[in-house]
């Protein structure tokens, strides 16, 4: 685990130590220095003050710059907002780089070992309300495969087909998205009044299909609530941060878990259950991301990754595609059953085809406004807004601070906007957390504006007054992380009717099964059951008042 109680982190000096942090010298051992605060600038954000009496250094060499900088990225995850504002200056000097269109003031931080048990109120929403919310998306995911898998069936034709030949015959395909809940979505979103802030879809939407094939997915869920003793069932707001079409309840999210043993066995005995009747395929790509994929009972595929168990290995050789020109099956010598895809990060008709149902947070409509989309308490997607670059110019034009900040409440004002969001372009990785106090941040958003033809800009939610993790007079984003576990029609019949939530929850029924921790998940629960976990937290902070941000690849 990185990082420390204190938002430096151990070994890091904290703003009154910047100077400090910013000397050094070069390779012939000339000092430089950081640039001096011109004294009195007091309560104007750091970034933003005159700087005076900045030293020039010599020319360091090449090696010995990139010694430097990698000394300075080391410091970087750990630090304070203030010192990482003055590695990034070094840097930029260091490389010859200038100001980019705005620097990111929200960090994440993993500061010790936090255990909370979510019961009573809560544990009833997790359960109850927010497989009523999946059960839609997995719906909409399985229509998306059915219907693509068709398409992939129509391009290959009748006949037996090597899976490296079946990649070349249908790699100009795109996946077919399945249309209903995004058509009905689209259409109740433009019969909204204008400016319309809540949709609740609470009643609004028919039943959705059950699914034909099994639906595994952790969903990220925050709780909009100063404590979580405040919490009140279907009243207080959950709100769906992003879903993932895997169960991320893994060897590595457990490793600090004094149960993790217990917890997977219990794992995996929830999907042999869920996956009854399939056989899934485990795709273990080359790791792109810090954890590793998750490997789920059944054989595994290796493609750039390791197996964690060599003896369930199945050569890419020794798979291939039956058609009959409607239906495409995945098959692999030696296995009787047909196979369906699992995990991979290769997203093509084909393997959307021959997968499990990769359930996705709602496609909306690209409309100048979209309200924040719930059910009931459950907050599917937040508010949001899209401008384009023109909207911006008056940022552009403005001479100093004060223009600044009346031309960015001229557009809050025009438009609705709240004090604070998130602004998003296609060219970062990252949505840019702006507050519209800030003239600093609005510059960087004059800047981001700038470079792109359209901006979205989305709500903050939760806010900083609903962050029930504190540490002192810090808030922080904490994400509860939830397994669901939805068994195919043909195991179970039936499926849970989606209509207005009533007034006191149900029994859990039907196939669908949540679990929940912090970050990560221990096995399904049983109705009465508790379920707890122990992690390193998650959290959003930044140098003034930490805040949720919406994770990389999250619509809304």
């Amino acid at each position: 685990m990185e990082g420390g109680a204190g938002p430096g982190g151990p070994g890091i000096a904290d703003a009154p130590e910047l100077g400090a942090q910013e000397s050094g010298r070069d390779e012939a051992g000339q000092a430089w220095e950081a640039p001096e605060l011109v004294p009195g600038a007091v309560g104007v954000p750091a970034q933003r003050r005159p700087v005076a009496g900045v030293r020039t250094a010599a020319e360091p060499s090449v090696g010995r710059r990139v010694s430097e900088i990698s000394d300075l990225l080391e410091q970087y995850p750990g630090a304070s907002p203030d010192v990482k504002l003055a590695v990034q200056r070094r840097i930029e000097a260091l490389t010859g780089g200038g100001p980019g269109d705005g620097r990111v003031v929200v960090h994440e931080a993993a500061a010790g070992t936090l255990r909370v048990t979510a019961g009573g109120a809560l544990a009833a929403d997790l359960r109850d309300r927010v497989p009523r919310v999946l059960d839609l998306l997995a719906g909409e995911a399985d229509l998306t495969r059915r219907l693509t898998n068709r398409l992939v069936a129509g391009r290959l034709g009748p006949g037996t087909f090597a899976l490296a030949e079946a990649l070349r015959t249908t790699a100009g395909l795109d996946i077919e998205h399945g249309g209903r809940l995004t058509g009905r979505l689209a259409s109740l979103i433009r019969d909204a009044p204008d400016g319309e802030a809540v949709l609740d879809l609470a009643g609004l939407l028919d039943d959705p299909d059950p699914p034909a094939a099994p639906v595994l997915c952790s969903a990220d869920l925050l709780v909009a609530a100063s404590s979580l003793e405040a919490y009140e069932a279907g009243v207080t707001p959950l709100v769906l941060g992003g879903l993932h079409d895997t169960v991320l309840l893994t060897p590595w999210s457990l490793q600090f878990h004094e149960e993790a043993a217990e917890c997977l066995a219990e794992r995996d005995a929830a999907v042999r259950r869920a996956l009854s009747g399939f056989t899934v395929l485990n795709v273990v790509p080359h790791r792109s991301e810090s954890a590793p994929p998750p490997q789920l009972p059944g054989p595994v595929l290796e493609l750039g990754g390791v197996a964690a168990d060599p003896r369930r290995r199945i050569g890419l050789d020794e798979l291939s595609v039956h058609s009959d020109g409607r239906r495409a099956v995945l098959n692999a010598k030696g296995v009787e059953e047909p196979l369906l895809f699992h995990n991979g990060e290769h997203v093509t008709a084909l393997h959307a085809a021959l997968a499990l149902p990769m359930i996705r947070l709602p496609r909306l409509p690209d409309l100048p406004h979209v309200p924040r989309l719930t059910w009931g308490n459950i907050v599917i997607s937040r508010r949001r807004w899209s401008f384009d670059r023109a909207s911006f110019e008056g940022l552009g034009q403005a001479a100093g601070d004060g223009e600044l900040l009346v031309a960015m409440a001229r557009l809050r004002e025009s438009h609705g906007l709240p004090v604070t969001f998130f602004a998003a372009s296609p060219r970062r990785r990252r949505p840019f957390y702006v507050d519209t106090r800030s003239p600093a941040l609005v510059e960087a958003l004059g800047r981001l504006a700038a470079t792109a033809e359209r901006l979205t800009l989305t709500e903050v939610s939760p806010g900083p007054e609903e962050c029930w993790l504190r540490d002192g007079e810090q808030r922080f984003a904490a994400e509860l992380r939830c397994v669901y576990l939805r068994s195919a029609a043909r195991a179970h019949a039936g499926t849970r009717p989606v209509h207005a939530i009533p007034s006191t929850p149900p029994p859990p029924i039907g196939p669908a099964t949540a679990s929940a921790s912090l970050t990560t998940s221990n096995a399904s629960p049983g109705p009465g059951s508790r379920p707890k976990g122990t992690t390193g937290v998650r959290r959003a902070a930044s140098a003034g008042h930490p805040y949720p941000y919406p994770r990389p690849g999250e619509r809304g």
